[in-house]
């Protein structure tokens, strides 16, 4: 059973996922309180990697695909977990939904932090090269391995160390 994150808040126009977006300004208090509630739980960081690797990636896909509606809605374009999952097995389509995917959970789980106060701890220019390194192996197979036991474990041990401290920290 998924639990759904608090009602959407709309931010203004503006993107609030940028790094230097100014929170201060673009949100008032109330929405910033608003958007840290989530219903994330925590998980152990070595499972994530571990479940990753045994199930060739299929455990990452759906649990880290659960957070989006874990997560509250910032902006009226944020989805939830059946689209993040469902989009994930359209053929070719999913070539872009991997970019988006990845990305926007690195955006979510970084404006979780920042909207708290803190630095975002997950490194985008990772994720994105493990997306193109992926997407990559794919079609070349030499940078596959690189991708699934190097770049991809990384990767997931930054989210799910954010996903643990938001979920331990107080909204």
């Amino acid at each position: 059973m998924v639990v759904s994150a608090p009602a959407v808040v709309v931010a203004p126009v503006a993107n609030v996922y940028e790094e230097n977006a100014d929170l201060g300004t673009l949100l008032t208090p109330a929405q910033r309180s608003e958007l840290s509630q989530n219903t994330l739980s925590q998980f152990p960081v070595w499972g994530v990697v571990v479940l990753h690797i045994v199930t060739l990636g299929l455990f990452s896909l759906i649990y880290q695909g659960l957070k989006f509606s874990k997560l509250p809605k910032a902006k009226h374009d944020d989805f939830g977990a059946d689209k993040a999952i469902g989009f994930s097995f359209i053929p070719y389509f999913n070539l872009y939904w991997h970019f988006v995917f990845w990305l926007g959970l690195t955006d979510r789980l970084n404006f979780q932090h920042r909207v708290r106060g803190g630095a975002p701890p997950i490194s985008r220019g990772l994720v994105l090269a493990t997306v193109i390194t992926t997407l990559a192996g794919a079609f070349l197979i030499i940078p596959l391995p690189v991708a699934y036991l190097i770049l991809q474990p990384m990767c997931l041990a930054q989210m799910q160390r954010a996903t643990n401290e938001v979920a331990m920290a107080p909204a």
